[in-house]
């Protein structure tokens, strides 16, 4: 199955989880689509100043890799920051957050997997 970047629709979204500002969503693929205990796989823009608020994952783990910009990440309670190519994991039972400082946008691949449901 392939999907081309210059066919997806993006998806507004504002103050995710919680978050403050504006993000942009490309779903490539998305529950339903997958054979195994992944269940997206997106690319999220912020625009300058916002942020993807903290957030516990239960039962599910999350990837964000930095595609363009840099991000302030919280991961647990340890703040760092992630530039083009860094990547930030964040297991079962963790917490996490991202903010866009800016000027630029902030691009990040998200791919979120969860446990098997009986």
């Amino acid at each position: 199955m392939i999907r081309r970047l210059s066919d997806l629709v993006p998806q507004a979204g504002e103050n995710l989880r919680g978050g403050r500002g504006r993000g942009h969503s490309q779903v490539f693929f998305q529950r339903g689509e997958f054979s195994t205990p992944l269940t997206a796989f997106n690319v999220l823009t912020l625009d300058p100043g916002a942020s993807v608020g903290r957030h516990q994952h239960v039962g599910s783990e999350e990837v964000y890799w930095v595609l363009e910009g840099t991000g302030l990440a919280e991961d647990d309670d340890r703040g760092v920051e992630l530039k083009v190519g860094d990547a930030l994991l964040t297991g079962d039972g963790h917490w996490h957050s991202i903010q866009n400082p800016g000027p630029g946008p902030l691009r990040i691949l998200t791919v979120l997997s969860e446990k098997s449901r009986p």
